[in-house]
């Protein structure tokens, strides 16, 4: 009973945070083609995930 337990546990721990980013990046997929219709909302987002990388690498430097 305590495998079972322990088993259930770690089902709920790995397993839900996996299942909900996927259905996080299902919807963020249907929305997407509203904030490319309009690209004064995407031009932030765009610089932000091209700074990203460059500070990972300054970062760990």
């Amino acid at each position: 009973m305590a495998g079972i337990k322990q088993l259930a546990g770690q089902t709920l721990w790995y397993g839900v945070p996996t299942i909900a980013s996927r259905f996080l990046g299902y919807i963020m997929n249907m929305a997407l083609p509203f904030f490319v219709a309009m690209p004064e909302k995407t031009a932030d987002l765009v610089q932000v995930y091209t700074l990203i990388p460059f500070f990972n690498c300054y970062y760990s430097n």
